[in-house]
């Protein structure tokens, strides 16, 4: 009885109270699952963080050196995400701008990409487009110049 009588007056409460209040009890008792980071906040399905195959991605991606001090684990996850929605699909993959393939790295390891009869290739064109600056990796390897 007791249960109904607080269920009842939190759902009133919660269409009396002004919006930025109802906002941020609901945010505080989210709280636990929130995720504040890369520019992104939220306090709902952040699961990707416990995924065990994208934690040793991301590990691997940001060896690379790529984002400096930053983490970026909501942009690497999307990318991975992106990477394994088409890995059965034909063609190759393409990522430009690479800088030093932190993000390449991530997505390599998160699908198996050695499994895969694809190429990747890697643009970045912070000089301009020239031959040197255009690798490729091959099922299995990955060549990357610094």
């Amino acid at each position: 009885m007791l249960t109904n009588l607080l269920y009842r007056a939190a759902n009133k409460f919660r269409f009396h109270a002004p919006s930025t209040v109802t906002t941020l009890a609901y945010m505080a008792y989210r709280a636990r699952g929130a995720y504040l980071q890369d520019g992104l906040f939220t306090v709902h399905n952040s699961d990707f963080r416990k995924d065990q195959k994208f934690r040793e991605a991301y590990r691997l991606g940001k060896a690379t050196g790529s984002w400096g001090r930053q983490d970026v684990e909501w942009r690497a996850y999307v990318c991975c995400w992106a990477a394994w929605s088409v890995r059965n699909k034909e063609g190759d993959f393409v990522e430009c701008g690479v800088n030093r393939g932190g993000l390449s790295r991530a997505a390599i390891h998160y699908v198996d990409f050695e499994r895969l009869n694809n190429q990747f290739w890697l643009l970045d064109a912070y000089e301009g487009l020239v031959r040197r600056s255009i690798h490729v990796i091959h099922p299995g390897s990955l060549v990357v110049t610094l």
